[in-house]
């Protein structure tokens, strides 16, 4: 996984493992461009495909939103699910679809970030 960061309409990204640096207009071009560049310096496709993960702060707080978020709707069903509501009324109090709640329910309690 090589983390790619936005830098004036491009993303870039760096392997210092084989001392390469790519950049492209879109993140599958910036995969397909560090897949293409480890080919040619390895002689050979790498053995596990190149895969790219965007990096900012911003999405750094989005992630942690997204995990507040799925522990407060767990915590939400499972407190409904406690006084004895239903999946419907479950899902239709917390906005999300039944197959949502379900699933939050059976997730483990996530360390929040």
């Amino acid at each position: 996984m090589l983390p790619a960061l936005r830098r004036d309409r491009r993303w870039i990204t760096a392997s210092h493992q084989y001392n390469i640096v790519v950049h492209a207009r879109t993140l599958p071009a910036l995969q397909a461009s560090a897949q293409q560049a480890l080919t040619l310096l390895l002689g050979a496709p790498p053995t596990a495909p190149v895969r790219v993960s965007p990096r900012s702060d911003d999405l750094d707080v989005l992630a942690r939103a997204r995990v507040a978020y799925d522990a407060a709707l767990r915590q939400a069903v499972m407190n409904l699910r406690d006084q004895g509501a239903s999946w419907a009324d479950d899902a239709l109090a917390c906005q999300v679809r039944v197959a949502d709640a379900k699933a939050a329910a059976k997730e483990p309690a996530p360390d929040v970030i």
